[in-house]
């Protein structure tokens, strides 16, 4: 289904919509974050079949009988609810907390890990202001643009800007740069931040694909 956001307020403010287009999942009635942008064609593919592979954790693989009043519906794990729910809210706080306790108790729990770092992602922008001013997101990347290319707070605050717009390409080129040019823990920490935007953007992306070939050629 689609949504136009300029007549239904309501309801882009409820999904924290903040750039046109943006994809999200409904599992159990819950959402799901997708992506934001507009990815190319074998991307939106990809995303889907990762969305299936999630629904399957909830039980939900198999056509349901709309004609059956009795069927029943297996339920989304608490904290993924929790999780969700708060999302809804606009509480990334409590969204954060209960994706971070729900991988704590499954480490392997592919859908809260994904939901955690696109929580943080979401975090990071709101601290950098830049969610209600597109102007403040341009200063970022601009002075990013023309900052030392070992600059480490201004690269990784650019990238969060660009992934959360959906330009993950952009995002991950620049933290690519960032490890190339730095060492020990500045390294690290650059590498950390890009591999957990590699959940957000969606691991089987070809964008992901690439620059994890990318950072697999620098660090070994």
């Amino acid at each position: 289904a689609s949504v136009d956001v300029d007549t239904e307020r309501e309801v882009a403010a409820a999904f924290g919509v903040q750039v046109v287009p943006t994809a999200v999942a409904l599992l159990q009635g819950q959402p799901l974050p997708l992506f934001q942008g507009c990815p190319d064609e074998q991307t939106i593919s990809q995303t889907v079949e990762q969305v299936l592979q999630a629904a399957q954790q909830y039980g939900l693989s198999a056509v349901l009988d709309v004609s059956d009043e009795d069927a029943s519906q297996p339920k989304m794990p608490p904290l993924h609810q929790e999780g969700f729910d708060a999302l809804q809210r606009g509480d990334l706080e409590k969204a954060h907390q209960a994706f971070a306790q729900a991988l704590r108790e499954s480490p392997a729990d592919d859908v809260a890990q994904a939901a955690l770092h696109q929580v943080e992602l979401d975090q990071r922008v709101q601290a950098l202001g830049a969610d209600a001013s597109s102007a403040r997101a341009q200063e970022i990347v601009r002075t990013s643009d023309e900052a030392p290319k070992d600059a480490l707070r201004e690269h990784m605050d650019a990238a969060d800007i660009e992934c959360f717009a959906g330009e993950y390409e952009a995002g991950f080129s620049r933290l690519l740069g960032l490890i190339s040019a730095t060492t020990g823990e500045e390294r690290e920490q650059a590498r950390q931040r890009l591999v957990d935007l590699f959940d957000v953007a969606g691991a089987q992306s070809d964008v992901v694909k690439s620059a994890r070939r990318c950072l697999a050629n620098l660090l070994f």
